[in-house]
């Protein structure tokens, strides 16, 4: 038998490698490798994510557009890799592209924030309760321990507003944060040392 990875974020990486492993023919015929795919996949994902105008799927064109790759071609070769994979999916009428599960998307998008970018500008959506909340929690279990202490500690702030005299949406924002927690620190705890026994 073997163990089922500790980490949510391991076990999609684990999924999507083996899906790209069962297609490196496919992958090798188009003069592509594994590391470009997922780094598409990566743009894709965050673009998603970061526009305000899509849901969860985004024109195949747009793509090719605001993301664009030499030769032009590679990006339909990269597309039909993610689709026979199984990772994503493209419309029948091959107009809109998306993932095929929500957590996929959401494992790409911390890839990209595992790149450096500055969490500050993402953790105001945990208590909105936004689509980034759920790769925030990804995000916590992977990334560097100064952001999980300071994701934290930024919830922790919240959930401390709650008192008799506690506004409807502060309420709300600590009701959120709170759940944040529980879900994003189960395998790292030591995150929270700083409020542990307050919260207890």
């Amino acid at each position: 038998t073997c163990a089922l990875p500790i980490y949510q974020a391991a076990l999609y990486s684990s999924y999507i490698s083996g899906r790209l492993d069962d297609k490196e023919k496919m992958i090798a015929e188009r003069n592509l490798s594994q590391d470009q795919i997922v780094s598409y996949a990566t743009a894709i994902a965050f673009y998603i994510f970061s526009s305000k105008a899509s849901g969860l799927e985004v024109a195949v064109e747009e793509l090719k557009e605001k993301l664009p790759l030499q030769p032009a071609r590679k990006v339909q070769d990269i597309l039909d890799v993610l689709t026979e994979t199984k990772i994503a999916r493209i419309s029948r009428d091959k107009r809109r592209f998306s993932f095929v599960h929500r957590r996929f998307n959401e494992y790409f998008v911390v890839q990209q924030l595992l790149k450096g970018l500055n969490i500050d500008a993402y953790k105001d959506s945990i208590p909105k309760d936004s689509r980034w909340r759920d790769a925030l929690v990804l995000y916590c279990e992977v990334g560097p321990e100064a952001d999980a202490r300071a994701i934290a500690e930024f919830c922790w702030d919240n959930v401390r507003k709650l008192d008799g005299d506690t506004l409807p949406q502060d309420y709300l924002a600590a009701i959120h944060s709170l759940r944040f927690l529980s879900e994003a620190f189960k395998t790292r705890p030591g995150a929270m040392s700083g409020f542990s026994e307050e919260l207890a």
